[in-house]
């Protein structure tokens, strides 16, 4: 049985509702074709109606507090304008749209009405997701009267399983050797990029990777004032991470190396070696001060 809640604006104060949610079903159907709402609103309705006039100041979000592999939590926030009632509008959250999977919730909302301005609506869920999966991304839809849907942004946690599926494999490119500018002298920053299926990590002072336990290289050999805005050893999958893997990207991690003032040429030697020591879990490396660089490709 699925627990959903309603109620007041925290978790702490969220009565359970008895009412049961069904199977999504809604965000699979075959919808007529849709003009897209710009801006915030991520909106779409039928192409042969004008737009709604409280579509504009309306809006859904998603979020996700905790993740087993098994059950999700999470709630779903509407700020719905003058003209359209959330109570009367459907929520489905799919984490699975190619599957078909996901879950439609029934229970009504928690609604604040402002006057003048519109309601606060606030659907708290709790769904089993089966199968077990190792980490997941998720989006709400909702559903209102004249056929008009909204989206939120894709949401992702990592499960219990979610790094041991990650480290994996490395989702290397089909390059033989890393695109990489390699020496060091004369920058203040250098970008690192990464493959999925590394964790790039700080332990102190030391560079490593997580899915295989390596060190990659010292930042002292760089320079006493070298940093790096990687994450520290211990850190879950990060959302970049996350949101990259689920995107199918090749890399997941951009990292940039910073020196106060310029590195030394003493610095060249043990960069080569954080190189080889990485191989094709590096992609790319190079440095952007005083160029212009275009972006790369995502």
């Amino acid at each position: 049985m699925i627990a959903l809640f309603a109620g007041a604006s925290t978790f702490a104060s969220a009565a359970p509702n008895d009412t049961k949610p069904v199977a999504a079903w809604q965000t699979f159907a075959n919808r007529p074709s849709a003009t897209v709402a710009a801006g915030r609103t991520r909106a779409s309705w039928p192409a042969d109606r004008p737009e709604p006039a409280w579509v504009a100041n309306t809006h859904a979000n998603l979020a996700l507090s905790s993740f087993d592999g098994k059950v999700l939590t999470g709630e779903v926030e509407m700020w719905a304008g003058l003209g359209v009632d959330p109570a009367q509008c459907n929520v489905e959250i799919i984490w699975d749209a190619q599957r078909k999977r996901g879950a439609r919730l029934t229970a009504p909302p928690a609604a604040t009405f402002h006057p003048g301005v519109g309601t606060n609506a606030i659907w708290r869920f709790t769904v089993p997701v089966s199968p077990a999966l190792p980490m997941l991304e998720a989006t709400a839809f909702v559903f209102c009267p004249g056929d008009v849907m909204f989206t939120s942004i894709h949401m992702v946690r990592p499960g219990p399983r979610a790094k041991a599926t990650y480290c994996k494999a490395l989702r290397a490119e089909p390059t033989p050797t890393p695109i990489v500018t390699p020496r060091l002298e004369r920058h203040e920053t250098y970008q690192l990029l990464f493959a999925c299926g590394a964790m790039i990590r700080l332990r102190g002072r030391e560079l490593i990777d997580e899915c295989r336990g390596d060190v990659l290289g010292s930042l002292d050999a760089l320079g006493t004032s070298v940093t790096i805005d990687a994450p520290l050893e211990g850190t879950a999958l990060t959302d970049t991470e996350l949101y990259s893997w689920f995107a199918g990207n090749t890399h997941c991690s951009d990292l940039t190396l910073r020196s106060q003032g310029a590195f030394s040429p003493q610095a060249n030697a043990p960069f080569a070696a954080l190189l080889k020591r990485a191989g094709k879990r590096l992609l790319e490396g190079f440095s952007r001060d005083g160029m212009p660089h275009p972006p790369r490709p995502r």
